[in-house]
C-alpha cells in the first residue's frame, strides 16, 4: 500500500507523540506534566472563618446552626476540583475554644482527599483558659499527619520551588480581637525567608497586614514594623488572611494581599487560587466559590448590613494578576 505524501507529516507527527506517551508511562521518572509547564503550577484552595459551632444557631448574620453543613459542602465542592495541592484554613476554624468543636472540625476537614492545614485565629484559643494553642496543636497533630509543627507557627513546601509559611498573629493574653507578631516571631520569619531565597514565599495567617478596611480593634498592632520586614526581601509574593470577613484583593509592590470572607456569613464563600511561574513573571488566578447552600446564604445576606464590604467586587472576587519580577 502506497501512502500519499500530503499524509506523511501527519504519520510522522502521529509517531513522534506516541513515542512520548509510551516512553512516560513505561518511564515514571518522566514527569509528562513539564511539557505543559505544569511543574510550576501551585493550586490550592483557601478557607476562612469557619466558625464551626456544634450548638450554633442562625439567629444573625453568622449562619453558626449550619457551620458543619456549610463545611461539608465546601469540602464536597474542593473534592470535586483537579489538581489541588493542598487546602489551608486561615483561622477561627471553631467559633469557640471547645475541644468538641475542633474535634468535629477535625473530622469533616479530614474527608478533604488533599493535604490541609491551618492558621490560628483569635476564636480558636481561649483567654486564660486550658484550651490553649499547645492543646490545640496537639489534638490536630493527633489527627492530621500533614501538621509536624510544634509552635503556633510554622512552614511547609507544597511544591518544590514554593514554601508556605503559617503566622500566628493571635494574642491570648488578653481579651482582644487585636494582632501582634512578636519580635521571637518576627526574627523566625526574617530566617525563613532568608533561607528559602530561590523558593516564591505564601505567608498565611488570621490577620491582615494590609487592611481590608480600616478597623482599629482587629488590625495587627505592629503591621508597619511587619511591612517593614517584607520590604527587605523579595520572595513574597502573597499574604493570605481573614478575619475581617471580608473579600479583598489588594496588590502592594510585588505582594499580593488576599483577604478571604467568612465560610458562615454572606458570601458564605472560599477561593481557589493558581499560581504559575514562567520566567520573570507569576500569574495569580483567583476563583470565587460560594455555598451551594443557597437559602442559608440569602438568610446571611438579609441579616447583614455591609454586604458590600463582605461580598467585595468582582475584581476582588474572579481575577488575575501578573507580578513582573524583573
Amino acid at each position: 500500500m502506497r501512502i500519499k505524501k500530503q499524509f506523511l507529516p501527519i504519520i510522522f507527527l502521529t509517531l513522534i507523540l506516541s513515542i512520548i506517551l509510551s516512553t512516560g508511562i513505561a518511564n515514571p521518572g518522566i514527569n509528562l506534566k513539564g511539557f505543559n509547564g505544569y511543574s510550576d503550577t501551585l493550586k490550592f484552595a483557601q478557607l476562612s472563618d469557619v466558625h464551626l459551632d456544634i450548638n450554633g444557631k442562625n439567629t444573625n448574620r453568622r449562619m453558626l446552626g449550619s457551620s458543619k453543613d456549610l463545611l461539608k459542602d465546601a469540602v464536597k465542592q474542593i473534592n470535586c476540583i483537579n489538581n489541588i495541592d493542598f487546602v489551608i484554613f486561615s483561622g477561627d476554624q471553631i467559633n469557640r475554644p471547645q475541644k468538641d468543636d475542633l474535634l468535629e472540625f477535625i473530622n469533616i476537614a479530614n474527608n478533604l482527599k488533599t493535604p490541609w492545614y491551618f492558621a490560628f485565629g483569635n476564636h480558636d484559643v481561649g483567654v486564660w483558659s486550658s484550651f490553649n494553642k499547645k492543646k490545640y496543636l496537639k489534638i490536630i497533630k493527633e489527627a492530621n499527619c500533614c501538621i509536624k509543627a510544634n509552635k503556633s507557627y510554622y512552614s511547609f513546601v507544597p511544591k518544590k520551588g514554593y514554601l508556605v509559611v503559617v503566622m500566628d498573629p493571635v494574642i491570648d493574653t488578653r481579651i482582644t480581637a487585636n494582632g501582634y507578631v512578636d519580635k521571637q516571631q518576627l526574627k523566625w520569619l526574617d530566617e525563613q525567608l532568608d533561607k528559602n531565597l530561590n523558593s516564591k514565599v505564601l505567608i498565611v495567617e488570621h490577620h491582615p497586614i494590609v487592611e481590608p478596611f480600616e478597623s482599629k480593634g482587629h488590625k495587627i498592632i505592629n503591621s508597619a514594623e511587619y511591612l517593614d520586614l517584607l520590604k527587605k526581601h523579595n520572595n513574597v509574593i502573597a499574604v493570605l488572611s481573614g478575619h475581617y470577613h471580608a473579600t479583598k484583593i489588594k496588590q502592594v509592590g510585588n505582594i499580593v494581599f488576599i483577604s478571604t470572607p467568612s465560610l458562615v456569613e454572606y458570601p458564605n464563600a472560599f477561593r481557589i487560587i493558581t499560581i504559575n511561574k514562567n520566567c520573570n513573571k507569576i500569574t495569580f488566578n483567583f476563583e470565587f466559590k460560594e455555598t451551594n447552600m443557597k437559602d442559608v446564604q440569602q438568610l446571611s445576606k438579609s441579616l447583614s448590613s455591609s454586604q458590600d464590604l463582605s461580598a467585595g467586587k468582582e475584581k476582588d472576587r474572579n481575577t488575575s494578576i501578573i507580578l513582573d519580577l524583573k
